[in-house]
């Protein structure tokens, strides 16, 4: 028998349906693409540009966030190293942080743009 055949892992047909439910019910859709928001993080220069472009994009998603926790959430999920160079003229709206970004990252070589 390989190696986890016939266990059993606790998932009922309840335990699904609940789950579909919450992710579909559209009170909680906001809720949900926030949390990834706010989870959302750069780990390493090598996938800078990466980030920029999921975190755009459930930024699309996303309704009802005030532009200032926008660039806020944006700003924590990059290096340290961009974040201390954005925070010495922290940009006013999101759009204006994307671009110090992609600036800091096309000047000094951290990153590969496709």
């Amino acid at each position: 028998m390989k190696q986890g055949e016939g266990k059993t892992h606790g998932y009922t047909w309840e335990f699904f349906k609940e789950h579909i439910e919450f992710e579909f019910n559209l009170k909680n859709f906001d809720y949900i693409l926030k949390c990834k928001l706010c989870h959302l993080v750069n780990a390493t220069n090598d996938n800078l540009h990466q980030y920029v472009k999921v975190y755009t994009k459930v930024m699309l998603e996303v309704q009802h966030v005030h532009e200032l926790d926008q660039v806020c959430h944006f700003v924590m999920g990059v290096p340290t190293w961009a974040k201390r160079k954005i925070e010495e003229n922290l940009p006013t709206s999101l759009p204006d942080a994307i671009t110090k970004v992609e600036g800091l990252s096309n000047v000094e070589g951290f990153l590969n743009v496709e």
